[in-house]
């Protein structure tokens, strides 16, 4: 009876195994699939973006891509940008810099390589500016902005490093300025891009407010929904 007892234990267990191995399994082809599935979007939305994205100097595009694949986009221009020995000026008004040094982290991105303006983490905390993360007020201080930026640039080019600027979000603006400021603001972000010989990158949504947008961009590109 003793001995019985032992073969249904050792049985139970042998079950328990299998079923926690094919568990594991099946948890580590979903993990395969996912990274399959992101890679796969990301190299889609790298090979749009080197079709009709042109790095010549001067040049200010504004691309229209749906919100729900703006941080996939945003990604896949900073690694296009890095491919191309070029150095990022990415400006964050969708998420703090914590959060997006963790996704270039997930995404085994170097942020050395990157230069980031962060619009959002000083108005929540305390924060301090490093030797390749800077900070202003919130984007209700857009003259802070431009002033952060133009500093970063100058220094940038003083030290021959071809820097590139990239706009997470031209959406996010709303919801501190109206329409004529925003437009004023981004003309102004373009003419001083053009004055320092800079490529500049800005994402929006397709809404109602990019076709007035346009109009200040040597490019339009507009990306499918990936």
């Amino acid at each position: 009876m003793y001995n019985s007892s032992l073969e249904k234990l050792k049985k139970m267990l042998e079950e328990k195994k299998g079923e926690s191995t094919e568990f594991q399994k099946s948890l580590n082809q979903d993990k395969f699939d996912e990274i399959n599935f992101f890679l796969s979007k990301e190299k889609k939305i790298i090979d749009e973006l080197e079709k009709q994205i042109s790095f010549s100097k001067n040049t200010q595009t504004i691309i229209g891509c749906d919100s729900v694949n703006n941080k996939d986009v945003s990604l896949a221009l900073i690694k296009f940008i890095l491919n191309s020995n070029k150095t990022p000026i990415f400006i964050l008004t969708t998420t703090n810099y914590n959060q997006f040094l963790s996704y270039l982290s997930e995404n085994k991105i170097d942020s050395d390589k990157i230069f980031l303006i962060d619009t959002i983490s000083k108005s929540i905390s305390r924060v301090a500016n490093t030797s390749n993360i800077f900070f202003v007020d919130s984007l209700r201080n857009l003259t802070q902005l431009q002033i952060k930026l133009v500093k970063l640039i100058e220094g940038k080019n003083s030290s021959d490093q071809e820097c590139v600027v990239v706009f997470d979000s031209l959406d996010v603006f709303s919801l501190y300025h109206d329409d004529q400021i925003i437009l004023k603001f981004v003309y102004s972000m373009t003419k001083l891009l053009h004055k320092h010989s800079v490529s500049g990158f800005f994402l929006s949504s397709k809404n109602p407010f990019l076709p007035k947008l346009v109009q200040f961009f040597d490019d339009f590109v507009e990306l499918k929904k990936f």
